[in-house]
């Protein structure tokens, strides 16, 4: 989805009803700094506003997410493309917080091990216990991340 064209687009629509940014806002419950960000394409809404925004403009969520009018037959073209991007992005992100969590999990481990090394027999404190809590917990979120996106 290219948020610079959504951006544009909004902004377009917002014009076309006469409305200020402010009175955008207001009747999404977001600020107008937020509407801002959003016709500038530095940031797209909530999902949770894309109804509203829609009925508030008479369009469908895939013009939305398109950026322009569509007519029918764009529109389906339009809807397969736009489930790709969408589905391509939720896998790139369900990549992205696997190996962030894989890496904070073997930085923890090093750091468990090495505190070992270095405490000998003082492993046994309420510290080193907490740590190897830690560990285990994120080591089982990492395999649960594993296997939700196996099933993406």
């Amino acid at each position: 989805m290219n948020q610079e064209k959504i951006g544009k687009f909004i902004l377009k629509l917002r014009k076309e009803k006469k409305m200020t940014q402010k009175e955008l806002a207001d009747k999404l419950n977001v600020t107008d700094r937020a509407v801002s960000h959003w016709e500038n394409g530095r940031r797209l809404p909530d999902v949770a506003l894309y109804k509203p925004i829609c009925e508030m403009f008479d369009i469908t969520v895939n013009e939305l997410l398109s950026g322009e009018r569509l007519s029918k037959e764009e529109s389906i073209n339009k809807a397969d493309e736009n489930l790709i991007i969408l589905t391509k992005e939720k896998s790139a992100l369900y990549e992205a917080a696997r190996w962030g969590h894989f890496t904070a999990t073997v930085l923890l481990f090093i750091y468990v091990v090495i505190l070992a090394i270095k405490k000998g027999p003082e492993v046994a404190t309420g510290s080193f216990v907490f740590l190897i809590m830690i560990l285990s917990g994120t080591v089982f979120w990492w395999i649960y991340l594993f296997k939700i996106s196996k099933h993406k």
